[in-house]
């Protein structure tokens, strides 16, 4: 009993982790709270957009009904994308309880409803897993055509349930899980996107397939979308391998959600070729018109970036907007509207999310004059590079250090670093424990990413990266000594100090007169000790001075006449003196 409340402890503790860890930038910290066809729903406003997305998350599946789970009890990378997508939306997701959603419920067009009532100009519906259902059903009703969202993203949703449907093929409501036969009433956009792993993905295909085809559907231009999630299964956003977060499904929504708000611009689309160019053989009103912009050179696929467009101060009632046109696929990509009153700089959000190699957008400025929208301003061509692979820097601080990654060898430049590009997933690091400079300099690993223990690391690449690197310069000590046995000589760090010892074994001379005598080092002939201390500041080397005994007697002789001969001098003027004296008294 005891073990159950500690799992049940710890299950509490983890369920609350997302709240308590989250800062003040998180979505539920700024969540304002509505009551909303009989259900409790957080909603995160964004105040400077223009469109609302209603999260309706997983659940059960019974055979007349499903379940859509309230936001607390999403994973921890649902979370995260929920929270990527706040960055952009504003949000809502159910607060609290359990939505039981039938074929009649109409949940979807009652929310999409208080969005626009709340101020927001578009109301976009993420379904995953059973809320994946409910919006899957709801879009292929006809008469909630209108009412229902202006953009649904089904993610991993049972669209086309044989097996459910057969075990309760006489429940009401067992229609939830056929919707992909009826998907050709869809009149709004759709993205689905479902993960390759997800043993049921056809279905989500099956759903695509029978939608319409692209066009106009009254006063709305209709698109689709289908993105199988190569390391996925059913939440899209995680990699199944590692469970880490994966961005690419954000990139995917914001791209296909901005370029559905872009189409109420569809009308001005064949218009662009023609304006650009009279605006390119008039010089006069390209000077007058053009709007300046400023961009990246170079971005990755599935990376979300922006283009800077500056907006001069306009007079007058029109509204304005300010869009980008994308020359290769010749639509509109993304859109914002812009103050009349005020000039200033549009930041416009793109995702490249399809296999170009590059981007060839203009920035147009338009106003809506009389209900029709009009171009009065363009940008120069923008040119973007487009790359499969992220940015790596290596910071080593050692110049032409070797490395490896992968198995290949890379050099780092003069001032010891390395840029290279690699592709997203798993690499290995590895690096030298030690380099030599010289004959008697080299470097020596000291840490890896702060971590002194290894010298290669296992990396999982899925954004710019940098990699700091810390080796410290170490110098050699050669120590030479005609006799005894050395200790001491070898590498050690810049600005260390070494001990240094030598051991005379009096059992190896070989008599008296072969005995040697220390006479110091060659770089402190005063210091007589055989023990010392060296510091490190440079390369060194240092020699032990020896001389042995009948050298040392030679040398002495002459001394020792000279010092006998002395002493009987002195002796014989002592003498003398004392025989004076004796003789004088």
């Amino acid at each position: 009993m005891s073990r159950l409340r500690v799992t049940l402890a710890i299950v509490l503790i983890l369920s609350l982790i997302p709240f308590c860890m989250a800062d003040d930038d998180t979505p539920h910290k700024k969540a304002e709270i509505e009551r909303i066809a009989g259900y409790t729903w957080y909603h995160w406003p964004r105040p400077e957009a223009d469109a609302c997305i209603l999260w309706l998350g997983g659940g059960q599946y019974l055979p007349t009904y499903v379940t859509i789970n309230p936001y607390r009890l999403e994973s921890l990378n649902t979370m995260r994308f929920i929270e990527d997508l706040s960055i952009r939306y504003g949000i809502m997701a159910l607060s609290e309880g359990e939505i039981s959603y039938r074929v009649d419920s109409r949940l979807v067009s009652k929310v999409c409803k208080w969005i626009r009532n709340a101020g927001y100009t578009y109301a976009f519906v993420v379904g995953y897993s059973t809320g994946g259902i409910a919006l899957a059903y709801e879009l292929t009703i006809p008469e909630e055509i209108e009412s229902g969202p202006d953009g649904g993203v089904i993610v991993t949703a049972m669209v086309n349930w044989k097996e459910m449907v057969e075990t309760h093929k006489t429940s009401s409501g067992i229609e939830l899980y056929t919707s992909a036969l009826n998907a050709r009433n869809v009149r709004k956009s759709v993205l689905l996107m479902y993960g390759e792993r997800a043993w049921f993905w056809h279905q989500g295909e099956k759903y695509y397939k029978n939608l319409p085809e692209e066009g106009w559907r009254g006063k709305t231009w209709f698109q689709k979308e289908w993105r199988l999630i190569t390391g996925a299964e059913h939440e899209v956003f995680t990699m199944e391998d590692g469970g880490y977060y994966d961005s690419k499904a954000f990139m995917i929504v914001v791209d296909f959600l901005e370029r559905v708000r872009a189409s109420s611009l569809k009308s001005l689309e064949d218009l662009v070729p023609e304006s650009l160019n009279r605006y390119s053989a008039n010089d006069s009103a390209t000077s007058r018109q053009r709007l300046k912009a400023s961009y990246p050179e170079m971005v990755r696929r599935f990376e979300l970036f922006f283009v800077n467009i500056i907006v001069p101060k306009a007079e007058g009632d029109n509204q304005r907007a300010v869009a980008l046109y994308d020359l290769d696929r010749r639509s509109f990509i993304t859109v914002a509207r812009v103050s009349l009153e005020n000039d200033g700089v549009i930041a416009l959000p793109v995702v490249s999310a399809t296999n170009q190699s590059a981007r060839s957008l203009v920035g147009l400025e338009i106003v809506n004059e009389d209900g029709q929208p009009q171009i009065i301003g363009l940008s120069p061509i923008i040119k973007i590079e487009v790359t499969d692979k992220f940015t790596i820097k290596i910071e080593t601080g050692v110049k032409s250090l070797q490395l490896k990654i992968d198995g290949q060898t890379f050099t780092t430049d003069g001032e010891g670093n390395l840029k290279t590009s690699l592709a997203g997933g798993n690499h290995t690091l590895e690096f030298p424990q030690t380099a030599t400079l010289s004959q008697d300099e080299r470097v020596f690993l000291a840490s890896l990413e702060d971590d002194a223990s290894k010298n290669a690391i296992q990396l999982h690449l899925d954004g710019n990266r940098a990699i700091n690197v810390s080796y410290r310069t170490q110098y050699l000590l050669t120590v030479n000594s005609e006799h005894g046995s050395i200790q001491g000589a070898g590498w050690y760090d810049a600005n260390s100090t070494a001990t240094v010892v030598v051991t005379l074994d009096l059992n190896q001379s070989s008599g008296k007169n072969a005995f040697p005598i220390f006479t110091g080092w060659s770089d402190d002939q005063n210091n007589r000790n055989l023990s010392r201390q060296v510091f490190m500041d440079s390369p060194k080397t240092i020699t032990a001075r020896w001389t042995n005994t009948e050298s040392y007697e030679v040398s002495v002789w002459p001394w020792t006449v000279a010092s006998a001969m002395l002493s009987i001098v002195t002796l014989a003027v002592y003498i003398s003196r004392l025989r004076k004296t004796s003789h004088e008294s």
